[in-house]
């Protein structure tokens, strides 16, 4: 195993990560663990296939679980949106984001609408003098 670190000086630590996965079907769930800590900075959906929900059963719901904490972020109503609409949700109004210890999952649920699918981005960076094992 090989331990590495972070600071201000490290080229990474101004970069941001997007993950990226598509969110489908009734209550879907992506799940994203941080292996550092790092900072959430915002959350994107953009519609694929419309869904026939006008309201929360076609919504993407971000949730942060932190040891037996739950933090809710936000939610993204998509509705019936046509294919291509994108949304945006800000994880944090603080500059820095929304900090994430190691460990944490970020979580993106799909409400009820089963016809509804959707790109979901998670816009993640390294926190000052992370340090993680690989």
């Amino acid at each position: 195993m090989a331990t590495f670190s972070r600071d201000y000086a490290d080229p990474q630590q101004t970069e941001h990560i997007l993950l990226t996965d598509t969110l489908t079907g009734d209550a879907g769930v992506l799940r994203y663990a941080t292996f550092s800590a790092m900072n959430l900075y915002s959350v994107q959906a953009t519609v694929a296939v419309a869904g026939t929900s006008s309201g929360a059963g076609a919504e993407a719901i971000v949730k942060v679980t932190s040891g037996t904490s739950v933090s809710t972020i936000g939610t993204i109503t998509l509705g019936s949106s046509a294919a291509g609409t994108t949304f945006n949700l800000a994880a944090s109004t603080t500059p820095g984001g929304f900090s994430l210890n190691q460990g944490d999952v970020i979580s993106v649920t799909q409400g009820t609408d089963a016809s509804v699918v959707a790109v979901i981005a998670v816009e993640v960076g390294f926190n000052a003098s992370s340090v993680f094992t690989l």
